[in-house]
């Protein structure tokens, strides 16, 4: 009687992490992305009518200065997280990311508007402009919630998101002052020993 070969053992592979989230629900994750950028749209109609100064000003410091803005949004967040257990750190960084977007949103809804070249109020642009800007993040976030795998770069851009948005708002302190756009300076060599310098010009 010739010799029945033994089955193998399974491996067990319960400690592996999921490649896929097979409990991921697209029509759920579409309604919560969607639900979020009508929340922020609606926020940011709100917050126009009544800071559209501030955050004219907090916009602006991310446009001429994004990388020192990205820069303090990230010390910003780490002095919140290790001030942690006082509360009063997150919870100012909860509105500074709040206040970031909705004005990064209504950067991005005049942007808009001028390419397609409308003449929107200014509450729409910021409506549109932030619901467009959630719709994106939430999207991406939505992505990593389906796999681990695809989850490891979609994080970048959210981030990128929050950092800008959070030390536009700390370097502009809410809005209240302004950041000046770098200047550049031009260099003017000196005149030569022995040549004359040029006559001044009479009023």
């Amino acid at each position: 009687m010739p010799d029945v070969p033994s089955v193998p053992a399974v491996p067990d592979v319960s400690g592996l992490p999921n490649v896929v989230n097979v409990d991921f629900n697209p029509f759920f994750e579409f309604g919560r992305v969607f639900a979020t950028a009508l929340l922020m749209a609606f926020l940011a109609m709100l917050a126009v009518l009544f800071f559209q100064e501030r955050l004219d000003k907090v916009s602006h410091a991310v446009i001429t200065q994004p990388l020192m803005v990205g820069g303090v949004g990230l010390l910003s967040v780490i002095v919140g997280v290790a001030l942690f257990l006082t509360v009063i750190p997150v919870v100012a960084l909860v509105f500074a990311w709040l206040f970031g977007v909705i004005a990064l949103g209504k950067e991005i809804g005049e942007r808009l508007g001028r390419a397609l070249r409308q003449d929107w109020a200014m509450v729409l642009n910021a409506g549109l402009g932030t619901f467009l800007l959630m719709s994106v993040v939430g999207s991406i976030q939505a992505v990593n919630n389906f796999s681990w795998v695809v989850g490891c770069f979609t994080w970048i851009i959210p981030a990128v998101v929050g950092l800008l948005a959070i030390g536009s708002v700390v370097i502009t302190r809410f809005g209240a002052q302004a950041v000046q756009s770098p200047a550049m300076s031009v260099y003017s060599p000196p005149p030569d020993a022995g040549q004359a310098p040029p006559p001044a010009q009479q009023a």
